[in-house]
Order: structure tokens, then sequence, then C-alpha cells
């Protein structure tokens, strides 16, 4: 880790203990005015504690709030896939995935304190090109960003295209199931509506699920 990134966490960090010993203060002081004093020089809070400001939010402009939700929609969004993907086809958890980004034909180039917190979260590598194994390709927001995640299989594979089609044929015989008992007039008339909301919403997630399973398939086979 760089020199300025220790110091711009080292900030932070002190930033966020700082304000939380002051929320905390009225209901916990013994222990937080003990701690405060310990750390008095490094999170720059006035001793006693009693006597310090309470804490005020920072009033952002338009334009950062829109920038950081962007981030944030960007950044969560990988490492779920990333996380969904490596529990969908039983990845180890001690397997790092190798993965990069494409927005728009051209390679995603990730700031390096992103690709370092995505690694970390997800137990993945950044990419700058194509890498080794099999290629899953994902569309994240809206289809506005591909993630390329690579699987280092081989023979395992096949078993691995069996097991994703046994669960196939599973979600089809559930999702055939729902929308037999969804497709009866009794059924509507008689249950209460959220509970047909409730089952809707169940064959939408299972009809989802087989749509991901489907494509993790026909992905698999086409890179064997």
């Amino acid at each position: 880790m760089e020199y300025d990134d220790k110091k711009m966490i080292a900030a932070v960090l002190a930033e966020v203990y700082s304000a939380f010993m002051k929320l905390l203060g009225p209901y916990m002081p013994f222990v937080t005015h003990e701690i405060a004093g310990e750390l008095e020089d490094i999170l720059g809070i006035p001793a006693p504690l009693a006597k310090a400001s309470w804490p005020k939010p920072s009033a952002l402009p338009d334009e950062a709030v829109k920038n950081a939700g962007q981030w944030w929609d960007l950044f969560s969004s990988i490492v779920a896939e990333i996380r969904a993907l490596r529990s969908d086809l039983d990845v180890p958890a001690g397997d790092r995935l190798d993965f990069r980004l494409r927005r728009a034909g051209a390679e995603e180039v990730l700031p390096m304190k992103d690709r370092r917190l995505i690694e970390g979260l997800a137990k993945g590598r950044y990419l700058a090109q194509a890498g080794d194994g099999h290629e899953i390709k994902r569309p994240l927001i809206a289809g506005a960003l591909e993630l390329f995640v690579y699987i280092k299989r081989g023979a395992d594979s096949q078993k691995e295209i069996k097991k994703l089609e046994a669960e196939n044929r599973q979600l089809g015989g559930l999702i055939q199931r729902l929308e037999q008992m969804l497709n009866r007039g009794d059924f509507i008339a008689k249950a209460p509506p959220e509970v047909v909301g409730k089952e809707r919403e169940r064959l939408k997630g299972y009809v989802q699920r087989k749509e991901k399973i489907a494509d993790y398939i026909r992905q698999l086979k086409n890179s064997t």
C-alpha cells in the first residue's frame, strides 16, 4: 500500500472514530471519555469529550452526491455479481477469480483504490485484458457495463455443466407448477392479494434464476 493511501485511510478512520465517540458519549460516558483521552492527539477531540461539539453532517454538492451514487452502483454491482458467480459455480473459497470490465466495447480501467477494494471484498484479481479459463460474461448496470470472470476448471467443467442442467430442470418444474397455480381462477379468487403477490414474485425470481443458469450453461459449453 502506498504512503498516500495510508494517510488517507488514517484520516478517514480518525474522522469516523471522532464522530462515533461524540455520538456514543451521552450513552457510554466513562468508556468513551477514556478512549477519547487515549486517542486525543489522533482524533483531534478536545478533552474532556463532554465539551466537544456535536457532529454535524457535511452538505455535499448535488454533483458530488450523484457521483457518489454512481460509484456505489458500479462498485456494489461488481462485488455482488462476482460473489454470486462464485456461489453459483461452487468456486472454492480460497480461489481468486480473475475479472475484467468493458464499457461500450472498450476496456474499463478502474482506479487503483477501487481495484483493491473490489479484489479484497470479492476475492478477485483485476485484469486489463482477457484471462485464462472459461470466460463468463455478465451484464451490469442495465447492460451499460460488461463483467468478464474467468473460471479455471479444466475437466471439471463438464461436471459443472451437468449440475447446472439439473438445477435448470428443477427450476423448470417449479416454474410450471407456479404458473399453473397462478392461472387457476379459484386460487386468484380465494387467496388473499398479498399471497398472490408473493407467489408472483417467487415465480419472477425462479424465471430470472433459470435464465441466469441457462446463460452460464451456454457460455461454459461455448468455451469448452
